[in-house]
């Protein structure tokens, strides 16, 4: 994260965005439009629910749980909070599903 005029920017990691976005179109088009566009209020309400299957296949990937699992008193803990800020870059989304940046 990068800190800009008093407040925190995270830095998105292209090969990351890559691979979340391969792990919500195993999901139809519950995530993503028939175009490649993130319903990114579907993404987040599930994950704010803590939907089982979501969270299940975000953890168990391995870039995802390397960037996003932190191991506190023996119990791996999902950065929530941190992950859902991505999806709130509606900027960079639209620029990854034009096609605009390379992964």
């Amino acid at each position: 994260m990068v800190k800009i005029k008093g407040r925190i920017r995270m830095e998105i990691e292209p090969k990351i965005m890559s691979q979340v976005k391969s792990i919500l179109g195993e999901f139809g088009n519950k995530y993503l439009t028939s175009k490649g566009s993130l319903k990114r209020n579907n993404v987040i309400n599930d994950l704010d629910k803590f939907d089982r299957e979501l969270m299940t296949k975000l953890f168990k990937d391995p870039l995802i749980h390397k960037n996003y699992v932190e191991k506190i008193a023996d119990t791996e803990v999902f950065r929530l909070n941190q992950f859902i800020e991505m999806f709130e870059y509606k900027e960079f989304w639209e620029k990854y599903k034009a096609g605009g940046l390379q992964c």
